[in-house]
């Protein structure tokens, strides 16, 4: 009973529907706890919007978020860590609520969703609102993310963002940062025959809340907010590869999100602004095509720039490319015009073909999100040196991508002594008869989600993930999975315990090629190295052995560790000396993990024989 108990406490699931006044989970540890608490717990959602609606009906009072209080202190939590500038700037903002900035206007929160509407303001989170341009190409998208596109007389809205693979709902008031003479700080709202959208400013502020501040959310990476906006994986590519135009193409016709950063180191960043573009900016690419020339077929990139048509609310124009198949170039012709269904305007969008593209730009996130795909999750708290086993039900076949999320940098504040810490990931069929089949494993490093990607039958699977902490700022993270129809997810590492010996057998080294040592008439013993780069992914970082005594008498084998650099034997063994009885018609794994998947591998074995009777 106490080992079933302490079982229970190590692999204990986060319960997201606990009461507010419940500690932090043991998982994770920090110099903040009422934030953690804020983000890891829920209490975002501790606002109970049909008490803050009744309360307004009663008295009129409109809603004050007392966890993202209209204050300074929401600004930015540690003003030294603001430039003087800035500092001076912010200082001097107020806050108003949304119906003293535009009086005389109808508002909503969205009525007809287009990436237009965005327009950045005083923030440097241009990688946040790249994100909402490439989503808002399909409305739905940003829809999905509110409970309601109408306005809420009571002040009180509601925004659904992913945490570590589950879905939480982050409430905010409607005050808003503004400068002196009144006007929206930040992001501003599209104001379209008459109405004030609130969309984007809504989004900004609940991504805010969920780190802090504002100043939190400056400079960061569009592939963390498009996972946490879809629910979906993103394949990071550099501009570099070989079938960067192939990759685009096709993740343009599956109706993917992609976005890009442009280069420009401080010795280039006159030249690339002289070209019209933004150096270390994000951009969303929002179309790829390839037309006929008189040269030849062209492939052209259709890119918005996430400013919009008014360059960080300065009423200046926008900032577009001015290279080949820019809006004045002389490449265009009217029939691709015509095929493109191009008008040249000032509003932030233009085209460039993909060779400039290489040029001017460093990498592209590709969003693989799919509208009919369910999203479901676990979040876990996983001790060092331990691993979770997580169950998936699969009723039909189809795609289905795992997903392993870490709590993200800036919950720390972007802490330097915290990192993303290394994954292992591997996914099994379970059988009738309980043995496991590898369908793939994989290790990575340094990646705030980690996954892959599966084509499965219908079924029972058993996912391994193995988080190998770096550090001691968490032990709590997700095990998120985006499939073609909703199935079951559940956490069955207690009974799985022999899970990588099941999985590392006889049959996979034998399928996998590897000629065996012959110890003996009937006695092989393979060796499988599973670490290092294959097919374009990293494998799980592992060697097994196998002894496989297909003889009639037992056999004992002692295997001394010649070499053993970087590697740790799995339980039932330990240390560098192993000694295992064989029964005859059995056989026996020994499974040996990277420590550091970075690191050299050091592996030399003598394996000796015994035969008993």
């Amino acid at each position: 009973m106490q080992q079933k108990l302490a079982e229970a406490e190590e692999y204990q699931e986060v319960n997201l529907e606990e009461e507010e006044e419940k500690a932090i989970p043991s998982g994770l540890i920090g110099r903040n706890p009422a934030l953690l608490t804020t983000i890891l717990r829920g209490a975002a959602t501790k606002p109970n919007k049909a008490c803050i609606k009744a309360n307004f009906d009663q008295t009129g009072t409109k809603f004050l978020d007392a966890e993202f209080p209209a204050s300074a202190k929401s600004l930015a939590e540690d003003w030294s860590t603001l430039d003087p500038m800035k500092q001076f700037e912010w200082k001097k903002y107020i806050w108003k609520d949304i119906d003293e900035i535009y009086p005389d206007h109808p508002i909503k929160v969205f009525s007809d969703i287009s990436p237009n509407d965005i327009h950045q303001g005083g923030l440097g989170d241009c990688y946040f609102l790249s994100t909402l341009s490439a989503m808002a190409e399909h409305p739905k998208r940003i829809e999905r993310l509110f409970e309601t596109s109408e306005y809420e007389p009571s002040g009180c809205y509601k925004v659904k963002i992913m945490d570590m693979g589950v879905w939480k709902d982050y409430v905010v008031d409607d005050y808003f940062p503004c400068k002196p003479d009144g006007t929206i700080a930040f992001s501003g709202p599209k104001q379209e025959k008459g109405t004030t959208e609130l969309w984007v400013i809504l989004l900004e502020k609940a991504w805010a809340k969920r780190f802090g501040c504002y100043a939190d959310i400056e400079a960061g990476f569009t592939t963390e907010c498009l996972t946490d906006l879809t629910g979906a994986p993103c394949e990071l590519l550099t501009n570099d590869q070989p079938d960067l135009w192939d990759k685009i193409f096709r993740a343009n016709q599956l109706d993917y999100i992609i976005t890009a950063s442009s280069g420009g180191s401080e010795e280039g960043q006159d030249l690339v602004n002289s070209l019209g573009l933004v150096g270390l900016h994000a951009y969303a690419v929002i179309d790829a095509q390839t037309v006929e020339t008189a040269s030849g077929p062209a492939n052209l990139l259709m890119i918005r720039n996430p400013w919009g048509e008014d360059a960080e609310g300065t009423g200046e124009p926008s900032s577009e490319w001015q290279g080949d198949w820019s809006d004045h170039s002389s490449k265009w012709t009217p029939a691709i015009q015509e095929q493109l269904k191009w008008q040249p305007k000032d509003d932030g969008t233009f085209w460039m073909c993909v060779e400039d593209f290489r040029t001017y730009f460093t990498e592209v996130t590709i969003c693989m999100v799919h509208d009919n795909f369910d999203q479901t999750a676990i979040q876990v708290n996983q001790a060092p040196g331990k691993f979770t086993v997580s169950q998936l039900s699969i009723r039909k076949p189809g795609k289905v991508y795992a997903i392993i999320c870490q709590p993200d940098t800036r919950i720390f504040d972007d802490d330097p002594d915290y990192a993303y810490s290394p994954v292992r990931l591997i996914l099994a069929k379970l059988n009738p008869d309980h043995s496991l089949t590898l369908i793939a494993g994989e290790a990575e490093a340094n990646q705030r989600d980690m996954w892959d990607e599966y084509d499965l039958e219908a079924g029972e699977y058993l996912l391994y993930t193995e988080v190998t902490w770096d550090g001691s700022f968490t032990t709590l993270h997700g095990v998120s999975i985006y499939a073609h129809h909703k199935l079951g997810l559940r956490n069955v590492t207690g009974s799985n315990q022999d899970f990588l010996s099941r999985v590392y057998n006889k049959e996979l080294a034998r399928s996998l090629g590897v000629s065996p040592r012959v110890l003996a008439p009937g006695v092989n013993y393979y060796t499988c190295d599973r670490h290092g780069l294959f097919e374009g992914k990293f494998l799980e970082g592992l060697i097994f052995d196998v002894i496989d005594n297909t003889s009639e008498a037992e056999v004992n084998v002692t295997v001394i560790h010649k070499v053993f650099q970087n590697l740790q034997l799995c339980e039932p063994f330990s240390g560098d000396l192993i000694s295992a009885s064989v029964p005859a018609g059995h056989a026996v794994t020994i499974v040996k993990k990277l420590v550091d998947l970075d690191a050299r591998v050091g592996h030399s074995i003598v394996p000796q024989l015994k035969r008993t009777r």
